[in-house]
This record gives structure tokens, sequence and C-alpha cells, in this order.
């Protein structure tokens, strides 16, 4: 009889807490991109990185409300771009980025720009099938220009570490 006891107690797993998400323990090794990536040499990223920066200025972005800048207009060929480009852990160097990036993009912390890079990390790792072609990528419009000022601001930093609490 205790042979049938012990067995109920074997079959009841230990319940498991859901891991909560925490951006800041993230880095560009948790960046998951489309399997298409895998195709840009390293070497290529740099001029992409530049147009991206182009358009971002052209558009005039700066001076653009808050709003506006919250509507979704890039696609996620663009930001995976700007996402291989931190997972090669690559830097960027742009004078004077805070003329082409909005106020908010500049003035945040280390901490909170690494947070809210690695939320749109997980938000991208989540929602962009990773068999999409490049075709489809440039159809997939689902990122703001705020998400993209963010990742810009990330990318023109030298020193990417975060200080501790």
């Amino acid at each position: 009889m205790a042979l049938f006891g012990s067995i109920g107690k074997v079959f009841m797993a230990p319940r498991l807490k859901k891991r909560k998400f925490d951006p800041e323990k993230m880095s560009a090794e948790d960046i998951d991109l489309p399997r298409v990536f895998k195709t840009i040499e390293k070497d290529e990223l740099r001029p992409l990185i530049k147009e991206e920066i182009d358009l971002f200025k052209s558009l005039d972005y700066k001076n653009k409300p808050d709003d506006k800048l919250k509507e979704l207009e890039y696609h996620s060929w663009q930001v995976g771009v700007l996402l291989k480009f931190i997972k090669e852990d690559m830097v960027y160097v742009y004078d004077a980025i805070e003329n082409i990036l909005p106020t908010k993009a500049m003035h945040i912390t280390k901490r909170n720009l690494h947070i809210k890079v690695f939320d749109l990390v997980y938000r991208y790792n989540e929602s962009v099938d990773k068999e999409f072609i490049k075709e489809e990528l440039l159809k997939d419009i689902k990122w703001s220009a705020e998400d993209v000022a963010y990742l810009l601001r990330y990318i023109t930093l030298e020193n990417r570490v975060i200080p501790k609490k």
C-alpha cells in the first residue's frame, strides 16, 4: 500500500514560477534575428546604418511632436539591420547625433536606454517570424520613429555598459 501512496507524490511536480521579462538582464546575445540577416556581412553594416541615419535626419524626426514619433512607420528590415549592428557589437561614431535625434532619445540615462532597447529586442524576437525573407520584412511595418531613435542612440554609444544599481 505504501508503494502506491508514494507514486502519487512522484507525479506531483513542483509548480514553476513564470519568469518575468527583465530587459536589464538582456544583452546583444539575446537578439534573435530572421535567418536572412545571416547573409549580411559585418562590413556591409556601416553603409546600411548610414542610410538609416540619413533617412531619419531627412524626415526631421528631431522636430516632430511625441505623438508623431509613436506612429508605426518603420519596417522589420530596417529595425533588423539596426539590431544586427548591435548584435555584432559594433559602434557607429556619429558627430552631433544630438542634432538628429529627438530630445527624449538624447536625454535618457544609460540604464533607461538599455531597458528601452532591450524591450524592443524582446518585442522583435517575439513578433517577427524568423523565416521571413527580406521582401516580407519590408512589408512588416510595426516600428515607430521613437523605437528607431532609441536604437540609433544606442548604436552611437561607445560605452554601453550600464552601471550597477
